[in-house]
């Protein structure tokens, strides 16, 4: 058996049951690891959640048969333990060690999806069962309210905070207001996430999820965001244009639409290896709906007020960038990765150019996770939106993707209680 290090006697070795823990060194910058005790040493150490220095020694927990976290569950949930990620089922009843080793827990990266999968009642129900999802909406929504207040649009802490409130005005409401929530909503559970110890070395936005992204890095302030979310939903009014999603990939779009021949239809976006969506004047998107239909390819008119990555949208994209071009804007603070850019987010772009760009360039999201993904460096990708379409595709595109999507987990959307403590050994 691998003795333990010597810690500091005020930091002493504890022993409870069968499961053995020791306390890693002040500041340092390695997580304790897994380790059977009767395993060889060659053999790769399974990493438990990362330890954060400076939180309270009361609140770290000894290791049991079935929850490896340091933190309670409240803090952290089980999902998130790279230890149930790495082997399954997680935690065999053996006996196990924790022993500092160098930190090998996944990188997380926090995915910000766009209009198409956002649901309100999700963020309600979050927002009332879990403290630390409540808190980052009150912080969240305090700082849209103030700022969309100027666009005549009422608050929306009180939609958010009260799960019995009546959201049927949202949809019919004035334009930016649906746009604020989704906005509010993406950037509330990455708030959560950071504060559950899950803060991400960089973001990746899709759609109208590069607004929400660039203000996640710190691009633009909350205020701010909110304000570009209100200004883009203005100038795009409604249009006598659509969207079609398709079940078939970007290679079987381009296909159909070459026997389509309607020139004014693209690919604006591509959702997974599996799932695109057409953009284009209303009646070629009625007529590529009809085909579709005859060939047997599954096909959705997506109703949208408007759409976007598209060409025939260039003026209103200049108009849009012209009017927010004066907020202010500063380098990212993370890694910040677009799915309209070919490459990360640079200190010397111009924040203004690249929303500009976005509603003018098609998007893939596909393309956008290989370009952050390295095979060499196991990454955890977490959802900040209300439903799984990020997540969904980076388990598609990424081989034994680690993936997890809060809002539409069940057991972060119901109560926890408090974590079985180990019966102690007698003496």
């Amino acid at each position: 058996m691998v003795s333990a290090p010597a810690f500091p006697s005020r930091w002493p070795t504890t022993r409870r049951s069968r499961h053995v823990w020791t306390r890693p060194t002040p500041g340092s910058v390695h997580a304790p690891v897994l380790r059977d005790e009767g395993s060889s040493s060659r053999e790769p150490a399974r990493a438990t959640c990362r330890w954060v220095p400076g939180t309270p020694r009361r609140s770290r927990r000894t290791l049991t048969p079935n929850a490896c976290c340091w933190r309670s569950p409240r803090s952290i949930p089980h999902a998130l333990c790279p230890c149930s990620a790495l082997h399954s089922p997680p935690c065999p009843r053996r006996s196990l060690r924790v022993v500092p080793s160098p930190c090998d827990v996944p990188t997380a990266v926090h995915l910000f999806p766009g209009q198409g999968d956002f649901h309100l009642r999700a963020l309600q129900k979050a927002a009332q069962e879990q403290p630390v999802v409540r808190r980052a909406a009150e912080r969240v929504f305090t700082a849209i309210d103030s700022a969309i207040g100027a666009y005549g649009l009422p608050p929306l802490s009180g939609v958010v905070l009260d799960s019995g409130a009546d959201s049927r005005h949202l949809t019919s409401g004035p334009a930016g207001l649906a746009e604020s929530l989704l906005y509010g909503a993406c950037l509330t559970v990455h708030e959560a996430l950071c504060a559950m110890g899950t803060a991400p070395s960089a973001v990746a936005g899709f759609s109208f999820g590069e607004i929400t992204a660039m203000a996640a890095a710190g691009v633009f302030s909350v205020g701010d965001g909110a304000r570009i979310a209100v200004v883009l939903a203005r100038t795009m009014p409604q249009r006598h244009d659509g969207l079609l999603r398709l079940r078939a990939s970007a290679d079987q779009a381009d296909a159909f639409l070459s026997s389509a021949h309607e020139p004014e239809l693209i690919v604006a976006c591509v959702n997974t290896p599996c799932e695109t969506v057409l953009a284009g004047p209303i009646h070629s998107v009625e007529r590529a709906h009809q085909l579709a239909i005859r060939y047997g390819l599954s096909a959705t008119r997506l109703p949208t007020p408007y759409f976007a990555h598209h060409p025939k949208v260039a003026y209103e994209a200049m108009q849009f960038s012209d009017q927010v071009s004066g907020l202010r804007s500063h380098a990212p603070r993370i890694a910040l990765h677009l799915a309209s850019q070919s490459r990360p987010f640079a200190e010397e772009d111009v924040a203004a150019k690249v929303l500009a760009d976005c509603m003018v360039k098609p998007a893939d999201l596909p393309a956008l996770l290989r370009r952050i993904s390295d095979p060499g460096s196991p990454l955890l990708w977490l959802e900040a939106g209300t439903g799984l379409t990020m997540t969904r595709c980076a388990t598609q595109v990424i081989p034994n993707a680690t993936t997890w999507a809060p809002l539409t987990d069940p057991a972060f959307l119901s109560p926890r209680p408090a974590p079985a403590m180990a019966p102690r050994v007698a003496s």
